[in-house]
């Protein structure tokens, strides 16, 4: 073979042009594969972030909703001191159709009312306001408990279109936790970095981001990931006889209000991402974070009413809103002054809307806030609010009730 005839090996630019293409194209080739796998095993987990919606439009029944939220739990396992019952919910056995002379409450809700990091069922603001209205109830009341961890508005509004509103209720109370909320309905509001907006947009990078977080934080709950939801082991030997939507007796004596959860610098990156609400250098997302909760609000409180049922609202407030030492300690960490941060933006509007629709509600902040130097209103470092915390939220709830006239016998 001649010298002529040989293959020329590629030239300088193609070598470079191939260089340069590879890891754009393997970068593409993994995010197509979590684009198409994104549902399956670990990856709804490891893909989680604050405001990615999955498409609950898409979802038919009950069981299909809890799935796309990766809430795999089994009627009868064991969550806390809980049996959770045959929808897999936390709340007590209940049928759809309403007993005669009965009246019904139906709640909506995330972490805060279905477990609130491990505060014992009896103590939780649900079953404490309950309690009361029973207390001179002429007529049986029944409180059916839909709240699912790690959600918000939009899994909630669906939850009550395919389970809420069959239930005939009388009183529906929704549990807006004030932060978390708001930043599920404009997942952008919590995004502090060019890498999170990043993020946002590709699955490769946010595969990257959470595996980063979670590396640093140790904390799937610490890096905006939901945990995934299996089947208790435990459950045959704590339940062997199948019980569900109960209470399981001796296990509230587990609870420990002190008891911090995350590590510090883990805390302060969950508080700083919540602040968001309150911080004037994100005034416009916040403005559109506020039109989807008015959107929101509206499109639930219409629905609500059709079924000649009354919404009304109870305002769990955020950590930062509540303990100024904590706002102080986490603002001059980031370089940035408390002062700047209007704790009350948030509850203001959420008035606002509630007044323009005509919805009650309650919002407990100040008492919460008077309270906070003497007893733990929230967990050291965990976010969630303690029994004391939910014994604030129940007391002005129950109050606010009957102030609107709202009774058992109305």
């Amino acid at each position: 073979m001649s010298p002529t005839s040989r293959a020329r090996p590629p030239s300088r630019r193609k070598r470079l042009l191939v260089v340069l293409c590879a890891p754009v194209l393997g970068l593409a080739l993994v995010e197509l594969v979590l684009q198409v796998r994104a549902s399956q095993g670990v990856l709804p987990t490891l893909l989680s972030m604050t405001g990615a919606r999955a498409r609950y439009d898409d979802c038919d029944t009950l069981q299909e909703l809890l799935h796309a939220e990766n809430y795999t739990w089994e009627p009868g396992d064991v969550v806390g001191d809980y049996l959770l019952n045959s929808q897999s919910l936390r709340t007590p056995e209940y049928s759809v159709e309403k007993a005669s002379g009965t009246r019904r409450v139906v709640i909506l809700g995330d972490s805060h009312s279905f477990r609130s990091g491990g505060v014992p069922t009896n103590l939780l603001w649900d079953r404490r306001v309950a309690a009361d209205l029973r207390e001179d109830s002429e007529v049986p009341l029944e409180f059916i408990n839909l709240a699912v961890p790690a959600v918000g508005p939009w899994f909630e509004w669906r939850m009550w279109q395919l389970e809420g509103s069959k239930l005939q209720p009388d009183l529906v109370i929704l549990a807006f936790s004030v932060s978390n909320d708001f930043m599920e309905i404009q997942g952008n509001l919590s995004d502090r970095t060019e890498f999170d907006s990043l993020a946002r947009e590709w699955l490769v990078v946010r595969f990257v981001r959470n595996l980063w977080l979670l590396a640093t934080a140790g904390s799937l709950e610490a890096v905006d990931a939901r945990p995934p939801v299996e089947h208790n082991d435990l459950t045959e030997m704590w339940n062997p006889t199948g019980k569900r939507g109960e209470m399981l007796p001796g296990a509230e004596n587990r609870y420990d209000r002190d008891k911090p959860g995350f590590p510090v610098k883990t805390h302060t990156r969950i508080v700083y991402s919540r602040m968001a609400i309150s911080d004037p250098t994100r005034s416009q997302v916040f403005e559109d974070s506020v039109t989807g909760v008015r959107h929101f609000l509206t499109q639930l409180n219409r629905e609500v009413r059709a079924l000649d049922a009354e919404l009304v609202l109870l305002l769990i407030p955020a950590e930062h809103q509540v303990d100024d030492a904590l706002l102080e300690r986490v603002a001059l960490e980031k370089g940035r002054r408390p002062g700047e941060f209007d704790t009350r933006r948030a509850q203001r509007e959420l008035h606002a809307i509630c007044d323009e629709l005509g919805v009650s509600y309650v919002d407990p902040l100040d008492a919460v806030r008077s309270a906070v130097s003497e007893s733990t209103i929230y967990r050291p470092r965990e976010t969630h609010m303690t029994d004391i915390g939910h014994a604030i939220l129940a007391e002005h709830l129950a109050a606010k009730l009957r102030d609107i006239g709202w009774s058992a016998t109305r």
